[in-house]
């Protein structure tokens, strides 16, 4: 009887010591925030895919030429790309170097339409790097014969 009392009271003690606030001092904040329950849904404000991408807002990325594991990039919808004097400003989606780099970009100029097709892949020298899945936001300045004017931009990665 007084091992299993021992056993109680030990188990109390330990059982005691693993209460405490819900609210925490993350280290190094000095803000006090509330933990949640693991089951506790949260969110993020919602995204609008179709509002147009305010300029500036992209990454400006040049085109690297020696990637390994070479795929076809979408360019990002109607709001992916913009006409500049020289030729167009072209907006997509990819990931974090060195898992991700811009290898090239093949253009391609009729009198009705520009066909971009973006190509990425990996760094080379990357090798078993441990990689975030994150989407960034780039751009590329794609140059041209004759501006783009009335022309209709196609993404040639649709087309593969």
């Amino acid at each position: 009887m007084t091992r299993r009392a021992l056993a109680l009271v030990a188990l109390l003690v330990v059982c005691a010591g693993c209460g405490g606030d819900d609210d925490v001092d993350v280290v190094g904040s000095g803000d006090p925030t509330t933990t949640l329950a693991p089951d506790t849904p949260v969110s993020s404000p919602p995204i609008d895919p179709s509002a147009p991408v305010e300029p500036g807002s992209a990454e400006p990325i040049e085109p690297v030429g020696n990637a390994v594991n070479v795929h076809p990039i979408a360019i990002d919808g109607e709001s992916g790309y913009l006409g500049t004097a020289t030729g167009v400003s072209v907006r997509f989606y990819g990931g974090v170097a060195p898992c991700f780099v811009l290898d090239r970009y093949d253009v391609e100029e009729t009198p009705e339409t520009v066909t971009i097709t973006l190509y990425g892949g990996a760094d080379p020298d990357a090798g078993d790097t441990a990689c975030i899945e994150l989407a960034k936001l780039y751009s590329v300045d794609v140059p041209l014969y004759a501006p783009l004017g009335e022309r209709a931009l196609v993404d040639g990665s649709l087309a593969l």
